[in-house]
C-alpha cells in the first residue's frame, strides 16, 4: 500500500511540474484482497458508475492545483486516494473507443506525432492535446471531448474492473500537439475501422 501511495503521489507532482491541474479521486474498496471484486468507496458502494474514478470532494473544481505542498498533503494520507487530471486552459482531452483508440495510437506512433496517450482501464483510450477551438468536436465518430469542468483518472490510478490506467506514450515533451492533428487521424482510424458495408456478387 505505501509502494503504491508513494506512485501515485510521484504521478500527481510530475503531472503538477507540467502545469497540468490535478485533484485527488475517489479510492475503491475491497473487502478480501485481492479475491473480491473492486467497490467504490464512495457511499454509492457497487452502485457507482465510476468506481474510483471521480472527485473526492464535491468542491473539486475549486480546489484542482498545481501546488507542490498541497499535494503533497493530499497524498500524504493513508487513503491512497487516486489521481484526478482536470482538462481546461493547460490541456483537452479526446475520449475514444476501444478500437478506434488503438488504430490512433498506432498511427500516431508510425508518424512519430508526440502526443501524450492513456490506456485506460476500462479499455478506452484517452489522447491529450492543446485546447481546441470552442465548436471543435468529434462526436460524430463516438470521440468525447474532455475540456474544462471535467475530469479523468489518471496513471497510476486503479478503478473500474480493478486495471490501472496507464501511458502508451508518456507525457515527457513540454509543448502538446495542437489538436488539429490529432482529430485528422482519429478521423483517419474511425475511416479504417468502420464496418464496410456488404457488396453484393
Amino acid at each position: 500500500m505505501l509502494a503504491r501511495s508513494y506512485r501515485l503521489k510521484r504521478a500527481a507532482l510530475h503531472y503538477a511540474a507540467h502545469g497540468w491541474p490535478v485533484a485527488p479521486a475517489i479510492n475503491y474498496a475491497r473487502k478480501s484482497w485481492p479475491r473480491s471484486p473492486l467497490t467504490c468507496a464512495c457511499v454509492k458502494a457497487k452502485e457507482c458508475a465510476q468506481p474510483g474514478a471521480h472527485p473526492l470532494d464535491s468542491d473539486w473544481q475549486d480546489t484542482i492545483t498545481t501546488d507542490s505542498a498541497q499535494i503533497q498533503r493530499w497524498w500524504s494520507t493513508q487513503s491512497s486516494p487516486n489521481v484526478l487530471l482536470a482538462p481546461g486552459e493547460a490541456f483537452e482531452a479526446w475520449l475514444a473507443p476501444p478500437v478506434l483508440g488503438e488504430q490512433a495510437a498506432a498511427m500516431l506512433a508510425q508518424d512519430r506525432i508526440m502526443v501524450p496517450v492513456v490506456r485506460s482501464a476500462d479499455g478506452s483510450w484517452i489522447f491529450l492535446t492543446q485546447p481546441a477551438a470552442a465548436n471543435a468536436s468529434l462526436s460524430h465518430i463516438g470521440v468525447q471531448r474532455l475540456t474544462a469542468g471535467s475530469y479523468l483518472a489518471a496513471p497510476p490510478s486503479w478503478h473500474g474492473a480493478g486495471r490501472s490506467d496507464r501511458w502508451i506514450a508518456h507525457p515527457e515533451v513540454d509543448a502538446l500537439c495542437a489538436w488539429e492533428p490529432v482529430a485528422l487521424l482519429l478521423l483517419e482510424a474511425a475511416r479504417r475501422t468502420s464496418p464496410r458495408p456488404d457488396v453484393g456478387n
